[in-house]
């Protein structure tokens, strides 16, 4: 079907009237009260009056449906959409959102790898085993099985399950099988068997409802009764669920459109009263092409609009889809949008360019003349361009400098308009340029640096232009500033660096010039503090830091003497070993991490000036005489083993481990000795102790005498028997007037003693005054004529006797005369003698027997 067309034909006079008032943009979609007005200030027109002749626009509507995907749509073209503006109802296109249902797939599990068994999962064991992120048939059972937790596929509006999953292995025959189950919530329902090859993903999906459960699981199963075998992993499952959304979707052709006269190309869309829309749609736009993706506008439905196709017009069959923009499950209204007419609209040409603006180089300071060329049916009206400060157009399109152009780009466009008004433009860039290098002043040599120390060296240049930078390739170690002076931006290691310099003038002219930079380590490490010669005490542990510093950091320590010494890698030197008393000649070296050695000497004297040390100070010593001496000395020193010397060695031995004991018995008395312990090294210590020997033991008896029976007028002739270390020096009695006692012990009487009972007490002593002492019980019978008893005397008569008051007394109890006599006799004696019996009472008293009672008391 033809195009419809309307020619319209614009008087000379309105022409006139309006142009210079108006100029077309057609940058960007207008709303239709807008066409044609620019309201740009820098198109103006220079001089001269424009002459107008007549011209003629062209709109062509749309002419019929080519297809109607979605939606619903009433009085379509080419009845509707027609070019009756503001016509009848029925002159309209009603575009009215019928329903669909959609949907989509969600992934509800997926299990990539397999490493063992995934939790709430489940296996037959034996069955399957896992290697390498796959799940596997155990190859020595032949059947197995696997599957997955619960997944919930309860909703209402899931419509499909869908599981993948990617195997590969090798099964054949009635006898090799690997199956797909789905559970229904009761049983395990087969669904498909898996095919055996080449690693792939393979799918099975099912829309029967009874999968969508709440407790869906999927199982594959195997049975193999050969050499068959599998691996997979990848195991997925989706479910696909349905929506309800409302659409619209159609495409329009416009047939025997002129597409290669007009400049101004525009789609005019102009809406009608009574749309209802929630949503915005698009219009995309194509030549030659049914389904155009072009899109060109995107309208809320209700306000009219003119947008530029000239990009897409390149045919004379073209086609226009409208279509909604929300087709989600949120699109629950059926939109309505009501458009009056839908046209595109062409417009006369614009001029066109012979010579078109190119980017134009200028070398510094010439003078810039260049011609641009346009034409048009219509004829050229004004040139006029857009930097009026450096350049300057005359009505010929010649472009010269309106003054002197300084290095840089100068941006220019030129525009030129026919004698309709219409505008074309070209863009271009002067470049004034600046292609002369700087030269050097001092040009870079070859350095020589230090370790360690800061490298500054200055270059020097000259450009008329002016010197813009400078620029190094070498800027981890080193830095150049604006006036040429490179230095060292880190400490340099040992070694040559190839150095690139670069000098650019104000517009980027440069010269480069590459040196080395030789960086060596000729200072060998320096003392901190200067080694000095150490003095040692033996036995104690060496231990000496030492101190140097390096830039380059210090490296080993090494000395000459590694039997005695050792140095750690902090420079601390210690001995290996106890140091014998000696001078130690030690050399001492250190390198750097460049090898340069450092050398030190010291002397480490070691001396021993300290003495043995008593553990425990010797002491006087009591021994008891008889017995023998031994004491153990305790010395420490370490210069071992020791020397014992002493003075007296008549009496006294001592052997190397200070063990001091006597050669013999010793007598009562004290005995000085001097002791000296003296070490290896001729250190001694010496003390004086003082052995005491006493003799505080009593002489012992050798036999007790029993009681003496004399008869009456018999002498006494007792022999006693004591003994004792230090010999018997004395024997005595207490009744030296009836009795004696030689120096041998032998006790007698002197003349005839009378009847009755003798307490003698004997005392021996020992030459050192040590007493012992004993009673002898002596009986003298009485006459033949008298009859006596042998009964002792009373305890009284025994005080008596033992105090001495009855020495050589005869107790006599056959006669009262004589009993009266010796009464009247021993009464006066008594009185002269109480001191006496009063000891003998004591005596008595230690002597007698006790008798305990009941309860415990004496």
């Amino acid at each position: 079907m033809c195009a419809r067309k309307i020619v319209i034909v614009i008087t000379l006079s309105l022409l006139i009237a309006v142009l210079p008032l108006f100029a077309i943009d057609d940058s960007n979609p207008t709303t239709m009260s807008n066409i044609g007005v620019n309201n740009s200030s820098t198109n103006k027109i220079i001089i001269g009056v424009p002459e107008f002749i007549n011209s003629e626009a062209q709109d062509d509507y749309v002419n019929a449906v080519t297809t109607k995907t979605y939606g619903d749509h009433t009085n379509y073209p080419p009845d509707g959409m027609g070019q009756d503006n503001g016509g009848t109802i029925g002159d309209r296109t009603t575009l009215t959102e019928v329903q669909y249902t959609g949907s989509n797939w969600s992934e509800k599990l997926r299990q990539d790898i397999f490493t063992g068994t995934p939790s709430d999962w489940y296996i037959s064991n034996p069955g399957i085993t896992y290697g390498g992120g796959y799940f596997r048939d155990d190859s020595s059972f032949g059947f197995g099985w696997i599957y997955c937790k619960n997944i919930d596929l309860s909703a209402a509006n899931c419509a499909e399950v869908r599981f993948s999953l990617n195997i590969a292995g090798e099964w054949v025959g009635e006898m090799g099988v690997v199956s797909v189950y789905f559970w229904d919530s009761n049983d395990w329902q087969k669904i498909a068997e898996l095919v055996d090859g080449e690693e792939e993903v393979q799918t099975i999906s099912s829309t029967s409802s009874a999968y969508f459960v709440s407790d869906f699981k999927v199982r594959v199963e195997y049975g193999f009764g050969g050499e068959e075998w599998f691996r997979a992993n990848n195991w997925v499952i989706e479910a696909r669920y349905t929506y309800q959304y409302h659409a619209f979707q159609s495409v329009y052709r416009f047939d025997n459109v002129v597409h290669d006269e007009y400049t101004i190309e525009n789609l005019v869309v102009d809406f009608a009263d009574g749309s209802s829309s929630t949503e915005n749609i698009e219009f995309r736009f194509a030549a030659g092409d049914t389904t155009p993706d072009n899109l060109v506008y995107t309208s809320n439905g209700e306000d009219d609009f003119v947008v530029s196709v000239t990009d897409y017009l390149i045919g004379p069959t073209c086609y226009i889809e409208i279509r909604d923009t929300n087709r989600s499950s949120s699109d629950s209204t059926a939109d309505v949008w009501k458009i009056d007419r839908l046209y595109l609209h062409l417009d006369i040409p614009s001029p066109a360019w012979v010579i078109l603006g190119e980017n134009q180089f200028l070398e510094f300071p010439q003078e810039f003349q260049y011609v641009l060329e346009a034409s048009t049916p219509a004829g050229l009206g004004l040139w006029w361009l857009n930097d009026t400060t450096y350049f300057s157009i005359n009505q010929f399109g010649q472009i010269t400098n309106s003054t002197l152009l300084q290095v840089g780009s100068y941006g220019l466009q030129v525009f030129v308009n026919d004698t309709w008004g219409r505008t074309i433009d070209s863009t271009f860039t002067v470049i004034v340029q600046d292609t002369i290098d700087p030269i050097w002043i001092v040009s870079p040599e070859n350095q020589l640096v230090e370790y360690g120390e800061f490298f500054v060296y200055s270059l020097s240049a000259y450009d008329a232009a002016g010197i813009g930078s400078w620029i190094l390739n070498e800027t981890d170690h080193f830095s150049i500033d604006s006036e040429g002076t490179i230095r060292n931006n880190t400490l340099l290691e040992e070694r040559i660096f190839a150095v690139n310099v670069t000098v650019a003038d104000m517009n980027g002219n440069a010269i480069s010039e590459s040196f080395k930079v030789n960086v060596s380590d000729t200072i060998t490490p320096e003392w901190v503090v200067m080694p000095e010669n150490q003095t040692l005490e033996y036995g104690y542990t060496f231990v000496y830091p030492l101190s140097a510093s390096d830039i380059a950091g210090l490296h080993t320590w090494w000395i000459s003497d590694g039997t005695n010494f050792r140095i750690d890698n902090k420079g601390v030197i210690e001995n290996n070993t106890i140091l014998a008393v000696n001078t130690y000649g030690l050399h001492i070296y250190l390198n750097d991490t460049h090898g340069n050695i450092l050398t030190g000497f010291i002397e480490i004297i070691v001396n021993d000036t300290i003495p043995p040390e008593w553990i425990t100070y010797p002491e006087n010593k009591t021994i008891e005489f008889g017995n023998m001496f031994q004491y153990q000395l305790q010395v420490y020193d370490l210069a071992a083993p020791l020397g014992w010397w002493m003075n007296d060695t008549v009496n006294f031995q001592i052997d190397s481990n200070g063990f001091i004991s006597s050669k013999t018995v010793l007598n009562v008395g004290n005995y000085t000795i001097q002791i000296n312990v003296t070490d290896q090294h001729g250190l001694h210590a010496s003390v004086i102790i003082i052995i005491e020997v006493d003799d505080t033991t009593n002489p012992e008896w050798t036999m007790i005498p029993e009681i003496q029976e004399l008869e009456f007028g018999e002498q006494l002739a007792l022999q006693l028997y004591a003994t004792d270390l230090s010999e018997i020096g004395q024997w005595s009695v207490n009744d030296t007037t009836r009795f004696q006692i030689t120096n041998e012990g032998f006790l007698t009487s002197l003349g005839n003693l009378a009847s009755g009972w003798y307490y003698i007490k004997v005392t021996v002593m020992d030459t050192q005054g040590n007493p012992s002492s004993i009673v002898v019980k002596i009986f003298v019978k009485l006459p033949t004529t008298i009859t006596a008893t042998t009964e002792p005397p009373s305890p009284l008569l025994l005080i008596l006797a033992i105090s001495g008051i009855g020495i050589g007394t005869v107790v006599l109890f056959a006669s009262v005369r004589t009993w009266r006599t010796v009464r009247l006799e021993r009464i006066k004696q008594l009185e002269e003698s109480k001191g006496d019996v009063d000891k003998a009472l004591e005596y008595l008293d230690s002597i007698k027997p006790n008798k305990k009672d009941e309860s415990g008391e004496i």
